[in-house]
């Protein structure tokens, strides 16, 4: 899930900044068409359940390393329905996700992905 798929920019035109939910929502569209079922299936329960919650209103070009890491430090206190704090392979496939929208991000706007 590496691949980090390219919007092509509209000629003497830039998009507008938008908040990552709408991003995150954009990039998943374009995407989820090479994915397995499960594979769309496990990274839109990503976005709804960690995500956006935490980073959905935020605009695309404000999240900084310093949201990222903190956001992290946040996942490692959050306990699963089950009550278990959440694994370190958890907490790490979040980021993951998180760090290909911000690829994308880097991609279209050339801001650095903090990831």
């Amino acid at each position: 899930m590496s691949a980090v798929l390219r919007f092509p920019p509209v000629a003497g035109r830039r998009e507008p900044v938008s908040t990552l939910e709408t991003f995150a929502w954009r990039w998943f569209e374009g995407m989820a068409v090479g994915w397995r079922d499960t594979t769309r299936d496990a990274v839109r329960t990503i976005l709804r359940a960690h995500l956006l919650p935490a980073f959905g209103m935020q605009e695309v070009t404000e999240v900084s390393r310093a949201d990222v890491l903190a956001f992290r430090t946040r996942l490692a206190a959050q306990r699963s329905p089950s009550g278990h704090p959440l694994s370190s392979r958890r907490i790490n496939r979040v980021i993951d996700v998180l760090g290909q929208v911000l690829s994308e991000r880097e991609l279209q706007l050339g801001i650095p992905n903090p990831c």
